[in-house]
Parts: C-alpha cells; structure tokens; sequence
C-alpha cells in the first residue's frame, strides 16, 4: 500500500486514553542510507500545527488576554484588506479559529520562503477577502498566521519561542519544533519530491503549518485533549475552554 501512494515511510502511535498502546515506523525515515522509520522519527506535521497552534490562542483567552470574540485588529492592528462588505461585522478570533472569517483559503505568495510571518500584513493589504466574514466556512491558512501574529505581539518574542515556552515545554514536547536542528535534525525524515531527495521545505506561515514533531509527541497532545487539558497532573488547558475546542461554532 505504501509503494502503491508513494510514501517511503510512516510512523502510528495509537492512543487509548491515558495509554500509548502501539507504536510503530513502517519503511525508511532516508531511503538512500536505509535509515528505517520508526515512533521518534520526525516529519513535518503540516496542518496538525493549526491544533497547537489553537490550543495555545485559548491558553491566552483562558487567562484574560483577549476573549473569543476580540476583533482581529484590536490584537494585530496592522492587520487590513480589502472587503466588497464594507458593513460586515468585524473578524474575530473565534471566526479565524473556525475558518468563518472570510479569508481566501491560500495566499502562496512567499509561502514556501524564509520570509517573516510579519511580511504578511504588508502584502495582505492589496488583497480582497474571498467571502463575506461570519457566513460560510472556508478553509483558510491566513487565520491561523493572524491568531500567530497575534500571539507574538502578545508574549513580544517570535512565535516560535512563543509557543515553545507557552506550549511545546509544558507538555514535554521534546522533539518539537519550528527548525530543523538539534534533537529534531538527528531525527528528521528526509522529504521526497517526485521521488527524488528533497531538504526540509522552509514555510513562511509557521502557525499553519510549519511545526516538526513525532508521533510520540503528539501522542501526548492526544493524551491532554482526552484528560480534559491536563497531561501528567499539570494543567496545559482550562476543561472549558478544551470544550470550545470540540463545540460546533
């Protein structure tokens, strides 16, 4: 099956409550040196990064930064584009969370550079949103890069320190993070691009999607989300707020 998807290697870790019952690397972590996949090998997660990134947005409501329905600007005032629904009520955090803001689903632009996320906000400006905020859902990866400026201003260090000591550490994320260096490089999967080599692709939009990890990491993420925002007797997240999370908005 993996031969027939192209995927030269996978790692599972199954998760049963507070139990991590399988885990297991299926084919290679580097095809060329014969280096097998297994449970510590590190992949770019992609997607899964918006869950973390969002579980650290509500980490920041929960204690009174800002509330769900904060409008967006109020936290990241360089924030603006152009609307054809100029009486439209405002976009707020809640609607970035749940992809309702009316946002186009992509701005590739840059995407895959070594560009800051801040570079974002200046070329945002002489772009249109895709739909009228609050009224349908779509997929966006600018809501998340939004909440991810908005967290940097916040914490006044870049995102990815941000979310280490707000997020990664407190849950003992130890092979997590948004580089490719130190216990995550001795461990990263090499990429394939049309079955060739590829090096690690650098991501602009880190909160939508720039995060690296192992599937034993995110077995402990998975475990704190099944014990209501706690992981080995210390709190990460208020129950009611890791309800919202799982509320249909």
């Amino acid at each position: 099956g993996m031969r027939k998807v192209g995927v030269p290697g996978l790692s599972i870790a199954l998760v049963a409550d507070q139990d991590v019952i399988w885990t297991e690397g299926f084919g290679f972590a580097d095809r060329e040196q014969r280096r097998p996949a297994t449970p510590e090998t590190v992949y770019q997660i992609g997607s899964i990064t918006k869950i973390l990134n969002a579980v650290a947005v509500l980490q920041y409501v929960d204690r009174g930064a800002f509330a769900l329905d904060t409008p967006i600007v109020d936290l990241v005032p360089g924030f603006s584009m152009r609307s054809r629904w100029p009486a439209a009520a405002p976009i707020t955090v809640r609607s970035l969370l749940c992809h309702h803001a009316g946002l186009p689903t992509d701005y590739l632009k840059g995407f895959f550079s070594r560009q800051p996320l801040s570079a974002l906000l200046d070329q945002l400006q002489t772009e249109h949103l895709a739909f009228e905020p609050h009224t349908v859902f779509n997929y966006s990866n600018l809501g998340p890069d939004l909440l991810g400026l908005a967290l940097e201003r916040l914490a006044g260090k870049p995102y990815a320190e941000t979310m280490h000591e707000q997020l990664l550490a407190p849950l003992g994320l130890s092979h997590s993070g948004f580089a490719p260096d130190g216990a995550i490089g001795t461990q990263l999967a090499r990429g394939y691009v049309h079955d060739a080599p590829a090096e690690p692709t650098p991501i602009r939009d880190i909160p939508a999607g720039g995060l690296y990890s192992n599937v034993l990491d995110l077995a402990r993420l998975v475990r704190m989300v099944f014990a209501g925002g706690t992981l080995d007797g210390r709190q990460i997240l208020n129950a009611a707020m890791l309800e919202e999370i799982v509320t249909p908005q």
